[in-house]
This record gives C-alpha cells, sequence and structure tokens, in this order.
C-alpha cells in the first residue's frame, strides 16, 4: 500500500503536492505487486474476496462517474423554463457572457437573452450588454422596465463576471420574488411591480 498511501498521506497531513493523476500514476507500482501476490497466494477464499473487492470498487467508480454532477447543471436550468410558461415579457440576463453559451446549447426557446458586461460602467446604474450572440453593446435598463419577469442567471465563478453587481442594481430596482439552484447555477426571479418613481436613482 506504500505507493498509494505515502502520497496521500502526504497531501492530507502535510501539503496538497499530490492531486489524483499522481497518486494513480503512483498507484502503478501498486497493482504490479497486488498481481504479484495474488498469483502466489494458495489461499482460494482471499483469492476470490480480492476479485469481489476489485469489481465492487470498480462498479461504484463507474457510478459515480456517470451520475455525480461535477459541472454546472446548465441542461437543467435551461430545461427549467422549458418546462414552464414564459413568453414575451419574460427577460434572461446572463452575468457573464460566456454563461448563455453552454444554456443556449440546451434552451432552443424564443426568450430574449442579454449577455451583461462582465465589467459594470463605472458609477453608471445604467445595465449594458448584448442581445443574444450580437456583439453591439448597447443600454438595456429601458427595455428592463417593459418586462414583467427578469430573470437573472449567475454562475458559481460570479466574480468572473459581474454578477454580484448586477443582482445589487435589480434588487434596487425589481422586487425578487424567487431564487432557484442548480448545481453551480443560481437563477433570480424579479417582477416587475415597482412605480417608476420607486426605480429613481
Amino acid at each position: 500500500l506504500s505507493p498509494i498511501l505515502i502520497p496521500i498521506g502526504i497531501t492530507i497531513f502535510l501539503f496538497p503536492t499530490y492531486n489524483s493523476n499522481y497518486t494513480i500514476m503512483s498507484s502503478i507500482p501498486y497493482y504490479f505487486v497486488l498481481s504479484l501476490g495474488y498469483k502466489k497466494s494458495v489461499n482460494i477464499k482471499m483469492k476470490f474476496m480480492v476479485i469481489v473487492g476489485i469489481v465492487t470498487i470498480s462498479l461504484i467508480s463507474i457510478h459515480n462517474y456517470y451520475y455525480t454532477v461535477v459541472k454546472f447543471d446548465w441542461r437543467s436550468a435551461a430545461h427549467y423554463f422549458v418546462d414552464r410558461p414564459t413568453g414575451k415579457d419574460d427577460l434572461l440576463m446572463f452575468d457573464a457572457d460566456f454563461n448563455e453559451t453552454p444554456f443556449s446549447y440546451y434552451y432552443k426557446g424564443d426568450l430574449d437573452k442579454i449577455r451583461l458586461l462582465s465589467t459594470p460602467m463605472k458609477n453608471s446604474k445604467l445595465i449594458y450588454g448584448w442581445k443574444n450572440t450580437s456583439h453591439d453593446i448597447d443600454e438595456y435598463t429601458a427595455l428592463l422596465s417593459t418586462k414583467k419577469k427578469i430573470w437573472l442567471i449567475l454562475s458559481d465563478n460570479m466574480s468572473a463576471g459581474a454578477g454580484e453587481f448586477y443582482k445589487n442594481r435589480l434588487n434596487y430596482l425589481f422586487t425578487k420574488t424567487q431564487e432557484i439552484e442548480f448545481h453551480g447555477i443560481i437563477i433570480y426571479l424579479y417582477l416587475n411591480d415597482k412605480t417608476p418613481s420607486e426605480r429613481l436613482g
């Protein structure tokens, strides 16, 4: 067990020098030793237990590989809008332009989508971005006032975009009524129910 336990022990108790890739590489000598010991063993019961153990661990690993979500769950986020009534009064906003790309891979609807600027205009209370895949930057604060529902779609890497800025701005302009979470993704629903005087500023 030494070829595996040594790098794992160093990583856990000292410093993260080794990750899973290095651990996999260091396991190669272990498998040679294991196969040699298995071949020389005369204990049939022990051999059977070793085979059952290896098969069980492999099946568990395969199951986790295929059924454990490790990437952002854009598929479920897209299906959320497919499975619910939406229309021309809905607007989807993405805090970082690259988040709209994986979302649109799964979502084939015709809702208006805005890719927000990753860096907001300094000292500006206006909202800038571009619609769908066009890169013509425009100001969309007025457009927001024509929509009844504004959906702000953020990912865990909000720092890569400007999610916190836009979330605070929409909290000021509209009423947040719902928060939906998927793996690595948060969706906020804002209702346009404030009067123009309440939205000033």
